[in-house]
């Protein structure tokens, strides 16, 4: 089943419910979602009009960078911006794209390739990490010294072998 609208878009910044947001009604969520379109899409000095204008409006303190929500609706705004005005690289690259659609296979395929030898890295550097945590799980305060061996150089050492072993 596809997603549409909201959802499709929550479901994919692994936001859950209708408004995107756990604590928000479905009204506040979009009138936030509203204004940082507006915002992202007419800056800074939007915003700055904006927040003196209803200054009062108890409905727009998410405004004030020290409300709870600031942080999403600043959020929220980046987002909004990457998708309205994308930078030119990304432009340039989906122009490609949409005259060679081999190509859109061959980013994916180098896509799979990375992953894949990054999946490789880790199942490498485990059996590492897990020496490591052997010699970490010893406890050498267990260990006690019963006898000192001193060799000298012109010693050979002879080693006797007990039967009862």
């Amino acid at each position: 089943m596809r997603q549409t609208g909201s959802n499709a878009y929550n479901s994919s910044v692994g936001l859950s419910g209708g408004s995107g947001h756990p604590t928000l009604a479905n009204e506040d969520a979009d009138r936030i979602k509203l204004t940082a379109q507006f915002v992202a899409r007419n800056g800074q000095k939007f915003l700055q009009g904006l927040t003196e204008r209803e200054s009062c409006n108890p409905a727009f303190d998410f405004l004030k960078p020290t409300h709870g929500l600031f942080g999403y609706f600043s959020i929220l705004v980046e987002q909004y911006s990457r998708l309205l005005m994308p930078r030119n690289e990304l432009l340039q690259r989906y122009q490609v794209f949409a005259d060679d659609r081999l190509e859109i296979l061959r980013a994916g395929g180098e896509r799979h390739l990375y992953a894949v030898q990054e999946e490789q890295k880790q199942r490498q550097s485990k059996p590492q990490e897990s020496t490591k945590d052997e010699d970490m799980d010893i406890d050498w305060h267990d260990f006690v010294i019963v006898e000192q061996i001193d060799l000298y150089e012109d010693q050979d050492m002879v080693v006797s072998v007990d039967a009862g072993l």
